[in-house]
């Protein structure tokens, strides 16, 4: 599996309004090429999804998660096409699965 790694950078306030991941003057984490690859990836998966191309979507949501097996957001949309096709054990697992990683991130 791939290790991605973010950069560092620091721009100019003028630069920053086009880069949603930044605060105008300060030092940010940019996406890397991989981050920007899954953001693409998903993006195209919930395209496939509006246009009821489910299979295709369940392959790229899949793909996805193999590069970033903690994808809340992907196991969701997976979770959400494995309930609807019936496989509601499998569905049931990624949601409980996606629900232990937000609890994780909260603040204690």
């Amino acid at each position: 599996m791939p290790v991605s790694v973010q950069r560092t950078i620091s721009h100019s306030p003028a630069s920053c309004a086009t880069k949603p991941y930044c605060r105008a003057g300060q030092t940010a984490l940019a996406p890397t090429p991989s981050v920007e690859r899954t953001v693409d990836l998903f993006n195209e998966a919930c395209e496939e999804l509006d246009r009821d191309h489910v299979e295709k979507a369940e392959r790229i949501l899949r793909r996805i998660l193999t590069d970033a097996p903690e994808h809340i957001d992907v196991m969701h949309h997976l979770a959400m096409i494995l309930n609807e096709t019936g496989r509601e054990e499998e569905a049931l697992e990624l949601w409980t699965r996606g629900a232990g990683i937000g609890r994780a991130a909260l603040p204690r």
